[in-house]
């Protein structure tokens, strides 16, 4: 992608400026920065392991501390909708809730974030984490992180860290 290609819209859909139509995905992400302010950037793709617990119809679970830390607890799934709707972007903002991360049935993932690299960078984590996830799932049970220990060590870590979480 090259900068030349951006199209800028408004958050009612009317291309302000650049010479290609709009994503698709154009009302997933107005949907997003309507419903989260605290968003500067979207990133959506179709990683393979992400995608395949998306197509497997599974969420995935915070199964390291770090993996909470950035993304903020589990990777939601949004329930299937026909791709370029503004009904999927609405499900995908019920998925995320305060999250960086969610899964859209069948399809892929979106990550938010502060700005592009914080989103790649979440794009990276969620993959890597649904890689481990697939992997551990191949040896048996999977242990997740419960929510209270990794509620514990989020505002330990917040006490001395600046990151933005969720």
């Amino acid at each position: 992608m090259r900068p030349e290609d951006i199209v800028i819209i408004d958050l009612d859909g009317n291309v302000l400026s650049g010479i290609l139509r709009p994503s698709i995905e154009m009302w997933t992400h107005i949907e997003i920065y309507k419903h989260r302010k605290d968003v500067k950037a979207i990133i959506h793709s179709h990683p393979i392991y992400s995608s395949a617990l998306a197509i497997a119809g599974k969420e995935l679970p915070p199964i390291t501390e770090e993996f909470n830390i950035y993304v903020g607890g589990p990777v939601k799934l949004a329930k299937f909708v026909s791709a370029g709707t503004r009904e999927l972007g609405l499900e995908v903002v019920k998925a995320l809730g305060d999250r960086k991360a969610a899964l859209m049935a069948n399809h892929g993932i979106v990550t938010v974030g502060r700005d592009l690299d914080e989103t790649a960078f979440l794009t990276e984590i969620v993959e890597i984490h649904a890689q481990m996830y697939v992997m551990a799932r191949i040896f048996g049970e999977v242990n997740v992180i419960s929510s209270d220990v990794l509620e514990r060590w989020k505002k330990i870590y917040y006490d001395k860290a600046e990151i933005s979480h969720g």
